[in-house]
């Protein structure tokens, strides 16, 4: 990454990437309830599933949450066959991207941990007086 590139993109890309958060947390949701009994003994991959969804539609710990979401996409697209299992790792590669490239400008990472500005102009007139 160039140093220069924005690590939270605003404008046309910020809103690109709050819809590709959109759309993982709402397949990713449905993917999860969509498993067979016998692939999900517990019900913690679902619950788990809903976490990482409700993660992702506020844009707080997006990374991470995207990273949840493929996995439990690659585990449904070893469950099932056809066209449906091409689908699922569709999902799970747009959710490596979403992965890779973070939350976007409108996101609760923006304002928890996106750039801030320090004058150190401020700084010194303070320290004189």
């Amino acid at each position: 990454m160039s140093k220069f590139q924005a690590r939270y993109p605003d404008g046309a890309a910020g809103v690109a990437l709050l819809g590709l958060r959109i759309a993982q947390a709402l397949t990713g949701v449905a993917i999860a309830a969509g498993l067979p009994a016998w692939a999900t003994h517990l019900a913690w991959p679902k619950s788990l599933a809903v976490i990482a969804a409700g993660l992702l539609l506020v844009g707080f710990g997006v990374r991470p949450a995207a990273v949840v979401l493929t996995l439990l996409s690659l585990a449904a697209a070893l469950c099932w066959q056809g066209a449906a299992q091409w689908l699922v790792l569709g999902h799970a590669g747009s959710g490596l991207c979403l992965a890779l490239l973070g939350g976007g400008a409108y996101s609760l990472d923006a304002r928890l941990f996106g750039r801030r500005v320090i004058d150190l102009a401020t700084r010194r007139d303070e320290k004189r007086s």
